[in-house]
């Protein structure tokens, strides 16, 4: 059953998941760096030497750093994690296991779990739920109270640009989230 009382409420979530995922921001990149090729032995041959100058590296003074101005890339990931995905099954009142499909090509070992993914996701939302309870406890005892509960709850509302609140986050029920952990098909 979905979480939401409105026809209203259920088209402004969906409009700020819709402008979350169809970000820019959410889509992974190849990022362009230099590459660098170290030699722990200290120190390269000659020859050594050569063949990396040929290929464009340049060495540093020590002589067991070389590098390559743009020879290399990393991934950056977007910014929609597996618990977001958890966060989109529950609120539109689905299995909160939908999507993940535990992966093993290998036979797993003993601490591990085909469903490691789904559970590692669903414990980062529930900290994430756990974290928006104490921000609107903390509000409700007014000033002067210091904490620092809400700093996980307005990074995990940042991709949703305001369409998505923390009233939204408290409608999950924990319980529920917990029982689908626990049990695994």
């Amino acid at each position: 059953m979905s979480t939401f009382e409105t026809k209203e409420e259920y088209l402004k979530y969906l409009a700020g998941w819709k402008a979350a995922t169809n970000a820019e921001e959410a889509k992974s990149k190849r990022i362009v760096c230099d590459h660098v090729q170290y030699n722990w032995s200290y120190h390269w041959n000659d020859e050594d030497r050569a063949r990396l100058v040929d290929k464009g590296y340049t060495l540093n003074k020590s002589g067991n750093q070389a590098t390559l101005k743009d020879g290399g890339h990393y991934k950056e990931t977007g910014w929609l994690d597996a618990h977001y995905y958890v966060f989109n099954n529950v609120m539109r009142g689905k299995d909160p296991k939908r999507g993940f499909t535990p992966k093993s090509e290998r036979k797993v070992q003993y601490p591990n779990s085909p469903w490691s993914g789904f559970t590692n996701a669903a414990y980062a939302l529930e900290r994430v739920i756990q974290d928006a309870e104490q921000y609107v406890e903390h509000l409700g005892k007014g000033k002067g109270h210091k904490t620092s509960a809400g700093s996980t709850v307005k990074t995990f509302l940042v991709p949703f640009g305001g369409k998505i609140e923390i009233a939204d986050l408290l409608r999950i029920d924990k319980e529920e989230l917990a029982n689908a952990r626990r049990f695994h098909r």
